[in-house]
C-alpha cells in the first residue's frame, strides 16, 4: 500500500509532536503541522502517506488546538477537513504543474488563507 520513500514519524517524533501538542493545549493556542509527507489519505491518496498514518491522525485528533496539516509529496494535491475541523492541505507539485504552483499563508485570528499563484488555487479555512 505504501511506496518505499514516504517514511513514517515513528515513536520518538510522536512523542516529541504530543509533547508540543499538549504545551499547544496549555496555552491555549492553534498548531498548524508541516511535513513533506501527507498525513490523511483524503487529501492525497494512500500511497503518498506516512506509513504510520492511522496512529498519527488518531493521536491528532486529540487535539484540539490542531488547525492546519500542510503537506506537499503528492503532485496533484489534495484536500479534506477531519471530524474536529483540522484542515488537512496538500500543496499541487510545482514540477507537474505548467503555471507551477507556490503560494502565501496568512494566518487570522478566524481563519487560514492560502493566495494560491499558478496552478495553486487559493481558498480561506475556517479556524474551530
Amino acid at each position: 500500500r505504501f511506496v518505499p520513500f514516504n517514511g513514517a514519524i515513528g515513536a520518538r517524533q510522536m512523542e516529541w509532536l504530543r509533547g508540543e501538542l499538549e504545551e499547544a493545549t496549555r496555552n491555549n493556542e492553534k498548531a498548524i503541522i508541516m511535513t513533506h509527507i501527507p498525513l490523511d489519505p483524503k487529501a492525497a491518496s494512500l500511497k503518498t502517506v506516512i506509513w504510520d498514518y492511522p496512529e498519527v491522525t488518531s493521536m491528532l485528533g486529540k487535539y484540539d488546538c490542531v488547525s492546519l496539516v500542510l503537506a506537499g509529496h503528492y503532485h496533484p494535491g489534495g484536500y479534506t477537513v477531519n471530524g474536529n475541523g483540522c484542515h488537512h492541505l496538500t500543496i499541487h507539485g510545482s514540477l507537474t504543474h505548467e503555471h507551477g504552483s507556490y503560494g502565501v499563508v496568512n494566518v487570522y485570528g478566524d481563519r487560514i488563507t492560502l493566495h494560491g499563484e499558478g496552478d495553486l488555487p487559493s481558498r480561506s479555512m475556517t479556524l474551530h
